[in-house]
């Protein structure tokens, strides 16, 4: 998958003539889908680890919180487990 390269800052990579950079990084598309919040994003709504209602809790469930970062990141096309 095509997406925006990005520095370890978050920030858009430009290139020295002022053209974006393109990366296919495995890596990097897990590190976005990790950083979604659920619900954050109106256009998918669908997308993302519900940290407000699962993880910033009294008491989370390691177990349950270890699976809704398993699915995020299996959410990616090339991860295949």
């Amino acid at each position: 998958m095509k997406d925006l390269l990005l520095d370890n800052s978050g920030d858009i990579v430009i290139s020295q003539s002022g053209d974006v950079c393109f990366t296919d990084s495995i890596k990097q598309a897990i590190a976005i889908r990790l950083r979604w919040f659920a619900n954050e994003w109106k256009l998918g709504p669908d997308f993302g680890v519900p940290y407000y209602e699962e993880a910033f809790i009294k008491n989370p469930s390691k177990s349950l919180l270890e699976e809704r970062i398993r699915e995020a990141i299996e959410s990616v096309d090339e991860v295949d487990e």
